[in-house]
């Protein structure tokens, strides 16, 4: 079990700012994570604000409160100089019973060292603390190792540095001092990490077009006609784009919430299907970093991710036997280590599709090929 035994020494004094001596009466109000980037020398950035806030550092008139939270000209903000003692710890027996169920859902630290680990995820829990709901984070100190007592700035407990939704399974990246966390949230809000997801999309995309306004494609082709493999574009990923089955390498520029997003996505391979014309098997790297911004830009284009049910209704949950899955999975993550470790400087991990994809693959086409079957007698 994680234990709070670092919790000593290396803390600095909590810090204390009256919100009105950055923000007037008649000023906009600030995020917190703005505002506290810039109202404490020791963050001094919009990230290590989100980091602060994320670790339950920040205090708004003496309350933790999430990086969104508006401040005011009569807010009093607080940076704690450690992050509490988490109120999990008052439960041990609740984390060993949580921790017991992910492992037997497929929890798995694919890796893991003194500063950070990247584990598997099931399906069926939040990532972070979202609306009261049971999460991975709570169960993380009985599920890897705490950093070595050397360690100048252990976290108090692990924590997930990004989220991932409760119904999305795949992998996650993990920080367990406050460098590394913030190290990897830097590396994420600057577009330096790479994260790749397999998805089930409904229909094909032979003929792909956009069904909102608003929505950008273009296929990547290089200068020999072929589909393209190679960077065109400093902020798309490299080199990892081979030509799947299905040949199509497509950039889909979408604005969410008034933000510019990009997200590529390549053809795997297509599946014939009897309600909905095919399944297409796709590798989606979101380029930029809105919520839920797969989900969006694949019903932009009019094939939503199967088991979707909170963008398309008629694609949704339960449709076309997608019963109460979303058929989303990271699969692939790739950052710059901490502190250099890993292999070459980076932590490169691989996971393999869940089982799930494929049956439903298997089961699109064999319901395919049954009725090809009647139609032929």
């Amino acid at each position: 079990m994680w234990t709070t035994a670092h919790e000593k020494s290396t803390a600095q004094p909590a810090e204390h700012v009256n919100a009105a001596d950055l923000i007037t009466d008649d000023g906009a109000p600030l995020r917190l994570s703005h505002f506290a980037g810039r109202a404490f020398p020791s963050l001094a950035t919009v990230t290590q604000g989100k980091v602060a806030a994320k670790a339950d550092r920040l205090l708004v008139n003496g309350v933790i409160a999430e990086p969104a939270r508006l401040i005011t000209a009569s807010d009093v903000v607080t940076l704690m100089g450690s992050r509490a003692r988490p109120a999990s710890f008052d439960k041990p027996e609740a984390i060993v019973r949580l921790a017991e169920r992910m492992l037997h859902d497929g929890f798995v630290a694919l890796y893991e060292d003194g500063e950070m680990a990247v584990v598997y995820k099931p399906a069926g829990i939040q990532s972070k603390p979202y609306r009261g709901e049971t999460h991975l984070e709570f169960a993380l100190p009985a599920l890897l190792d705490p950093p070595s007592p050397s360690v100048p700035d252990p976290l108090p407990a692990p924590v997930a540095v990004h989220r991932l939704d409760g119904r999305v399974c795949g992998l996650l990246l993990i920080g367990k001092t406050r460098s590394a966390a913030a190290h990897l949230a830097g590396e994420l809000e600057a577009r330096r990490a790479r994260k790749r997801y397999r998805a089930l999309l409904v229909g094909s995309l032979r003929d792909l077009q956009a069904s909102a306004d608003g929505v950008e494609i273009r296929e990547r082709r290089p200068a020999d006609g072929s589909t393209a493999t190679e960077e065109e574009d400093g902020d798309l990923p490299t080199g990892d784009l081979p030509t799947g089955a299905g040949g199509g390498v497509w950039e889909v520029r979408c604005p969410i919430d008034g933000k510019e997003c990009l997200s590529v996505i390549r053809v795997v391979e297509e599946t014939p299907h009897l309600q909905a014309g095919a399944l297409t098997t796709v590798d989606m790297w979101p380029c930029t970093g809105r919520r839920h911004q797969l989900r969006i830009h694949a019903a932009a284009l009019g094939h939503p991710i199967l088991g979707d049910d909170l963008y398309v209704g008629e694609h949704g949950r339960g449709a076309y036997g997608a019963g109460s899955h979303i058929y989303l999975q990271s699969v692939e993550v790739k950052v710059r280590h901490p502190s250099g470790g890993g292999i070459g400087g980076f932590v490169h991990v691989r996971t393999p599709e869940a089982k799930r994809f494929g049956r439903r693959r298997e089961r699109a086409l064999m319901g395919w090929e049954f009725e090809q079957r009647k139609g032929s007698r």
